[in-house]
């Protein structure tokens, strides 16, 4: 099938990204939202997006303006009926999808592709209430989609073959990589990093680093932009500990994916990042300004410093044995945990050429025989 429209529903960060990254790549895309004023913030949010392009010299002002064009923004759910794919990408909220999905399922033709943007929610379960589950799969991008390269493909176990060949199609297009994943929690990224971020507020509770030192072991180590502490700030501290929490019930609540306690007290706490002012860190105008003095109150004075690779060594050994533990069950290839934690994470290697590199394997050992 050949896909011209594309059908968004929700038009926040994700939705509205989408939409203007279809439009981008020649698709006619439909924004669907329930109100007009969360539509007139999405088409304000794009459009300004789309102008920054033109003013850096990414994309040209015809281009900016066909890209514009492109892109519908709705307030009926029966405007994306003809939609050759439509991408749910509302909250969060099983219920809250399942019930989108009900509807799309009873709108759109049997024959069109019915996609989720869910970050960790089973496919199968946000389906569940559809008559065609046949057509239904996940297609996750990341945040912003215009300019992240990864999507996640989740193939839930009654998904037609061709809709899903007509999915990674149209991701394709896009400019994306594909990976495939079976219908887990967490999927590859959200669960291959859960360890990761956890092992970093465990060593913050434990008084071995600082905020800032964490962060500036791991930018500067593991080749990324943003340590854990900054980058959790920037998906938000409730959003984060939201996924972590729905994986950790998904998985049956195994110990090592536990929450940690420092987290869900900085959400109630509302030090949520950037978009309240405070995180981790201090932001003025979304921008860094330094680590935020109540937290660090909060956190137990430094005893037992851990050096830099000492920390890197810590962090990476949990993504490693978490991508083995994923890889094991038969969830996703290596290479395709190697790509999407690369491209979904910014990471410099993958978790299985972290661990093929010999001489690290053998320092991280010394580190953490050194701490007993």
């Amino acid at each position: 099938m050949v896909i011209k429209t594309v059908g968004v529903v929700g038009a926040g960060t994700m939705g509205g990204g989408i939409a203007q990254l279809c439009a981008g790549r020649g698709f006619s895309a439909k924004l669907y939202d329930i109100s007009k004023e969360i539509l007139e913030r999405a088409k304000e949010r794009i459009e300004k997006s789309i102008d920054t392009g033109v003013t850096k010299g990414k994309i040209t002002p015809e281009a900016a303006a066909k890209t514009k064009r492109s892109i519908a923004y709705v307030l009926r759910l029966e405007d994306l009926a003809a939609a050759d794919i439509v991408i749910e990408a509302a909250t969060e909220n099983l219920g809250l999808k399942q019930e989108i999905f009900s509807r799309l399922d009873a709108l759109v033709a049997s024959e069109r592709v019915i996609a989720t943007n869910t970050s960790s929610l089973p496919v199968q379960e946000i389906g569940a209430k559809a008559k065609h589950p046949e057509r239904i799969l996940g297609v996750h991008f990341f945040n912003p989609p215009p300019v992240m390269k990864l999507v996640e493909m989740i193939r839930p176990p009654r998904l037609d073959e061709k809709h899903y060949q007509t999915a990674k199609k149209f991701a394709l297009d896009l400019g994306k990589t594909v990976v495939e994943v079976k219908d887990v929690p967490g999927f590859i990224v959200n669960r291959v990093l859960r360890p990761y971020y956890i092992e970093a507020f465990r060593l913050l509770e434990a008084g071995k680093t600082t905020i800032k030192e964490m962060d500036e072991a791991v930018v500067k180590l593991g080749g990324v932009p943003m340590g854990p502490c900054a980058l959790v700030d920037f998906i938000g501290m409730d959003v984060n500990l939201a996924v972590t929490s729905a994986i950790f019930d998904g998985l049956g609540r195994p110990e090592r994916l536990k929450p940690a306690a420092l987290q869900e007290q900085l959400v109630k706490l509302d030090y949520l990042g950037p978009k309240v002012g405070r995180g981790f860190y201090l932001y003025r105008n979304r921008r860094a300004a330094g680590e935020n003095p109540e937290v660090l109150k909060i956190l137990p004075p430094v005893k037992n410093r851990l050096p830099p690779e000492a920390l890197w060594a810590h962090l990476k050994r949990a993504i490693r044995q978490e991508a083995e533990m994923l890889f094991n069950e038969g969830t996703a290839t290596k290479e395709d945990i190697n790509t999407a934690v690369r491209l979904g994470a910014n990471f410099s290697k993958g978790p299985f050429e972290m661990s093929s590199d010999e001489e690290n394997r053998n320092r991280d050992r010394h580190y953490f025989s050194a701490e007993k």
